[in-house]
């Protein structure tokens, strides 16, 4: 009676447990699961010369109307230029005959660069390098103003005592004070001149609205520039729709680091689990993409909007 009593039992116990196990597995194949849910991509995406671009006749507000006719003229004559019938022409951009010379607009840049490299940074440099549109590390000031250690002031304070003393490195007064006026502009009114990039900002909201049959959203809009910290509130008040249609927002100068360090690449919001998709970058700087491939991140230049659009199986018409 006992071995009949404890064999039944057994018999009734593994019973209950198919029988639970099998309705369990029902209710679970009838409910909706939560991780059957689909989770965004990630579509990171720069700010200058991407979402944003320089607006030519803004920079003229900064840069003095009555300063870049004089420089643009004085620049001229120097190359020897003035005699020739295409003088007139060469003032901004390069014409095929004369490849060996720079245009005004280059040599600006160039004075721009080569001078504000002379300059020193009283921070100390991280253990990465930040590199420019042309491939080569950015001049101290520039880098340590990104990363938020330097505000604009502070750079525009160094960059005066620098002129003052060493006013040899200038051809002329004017020349300094068209370099002064360069510094300020970047350093404290460069969202002042930027508008919006027309084809990428329309990329840009087409990935915050898209959805699929269920109404998932497919992507995330992040913002992920290398942007000065005390620029940001100013950066909304001027383009409102970027902090609209954007679901976190990756500021160097507020994260203390910039593109190509990891964290610009890997963070995420916290609704996308680990071993999600990485997603994507869309920038116009070839080392940003190229440095985006060690995160598994699909880098999309910025610079050709129809291969971006394709990229992320968009249809912009």
């Amino acid at each position: 009676m006992i071995f009949e009593w404890s064999y039944m039992k057994k018999l009734t116990i593994i019973s209950l447990g198919i029988l639970l196990t099998g309705s369990l597995s029902q209710a679970t194949s009838l409910a909706p699961a939560e991780s059957a849910k689909r989770v965004p991509v990630p579509v990171r995406w720069d700010l200058g010369d991407t979402l944003l671009k320089v607006d030519g006749t803004k920079c003229l507000k900064f840069l003095g109307r009555f300063n870049m006719p004089a420089y643009m003229a004085s620049y001229l004559i120097a190359q020897g230029w003035a005699k020739s019938k295409k003088a007139l022409c060469s003032w901004w951009y390069k014409q095929e005959d004369q490849q060996d010379r720079p245009s005004v607009k280059d040599h600006m840049k160039e004075l721009f660069k080569n001078t504000l490299t002379k300059i020193a940074s009283p921070c100390q440099a991280p253990d990465y390098e930040i590199l420019g549109m042309d491939n080569l590390p950015l001049p101290a000031l520039q880098r340590d103003y990104l990363l938020g250690k330097l505000s604009g002031e502070n750079v525009m304070e160094l960059v005066d005592a620098w002129i003052a003393k060493n006013p040899e490195q200038f051809a002329h007064k004017l020349q300094s004070s068209i370099f002064r006026a360069q510094m300020n502009m970047y350093f404290n009114h460069y969202e002042e001149v930027n508008k919006y990039n027309p084809k990428l900002f329309e990329l840009f909201k087409m990935c915050h609205e898209a959805h699929d049959a269920d109404g998932n959203r497919l992507f995330t809009n992040i913002i992920c520039s290398n942007w000065p910290k005390g620029h940001v509130e100013t950066l909304k008040a001027q383009f409102p729709e970027l902090f609209k249609y954007s679901d976190m927002q990756l500021i160097s100068g507020e994260m203390g680091v910039a593109k190509p360090h990891a964290a610009m690449y890997q963070t995420v919001p916290e609704e996308i689990p680990k071993g999600a998709s990485n997603g994507f970058i869309v920038d116009d700087q070839q080392n940003n993409l190229t440095c985006a491939t060690q995160y598994n991140v699909v880098g999309l230049d910025a610079n050709n909007v129809e291969a971006v659009a394709h990229g992320l199986g968009l249809d912009i018409g």
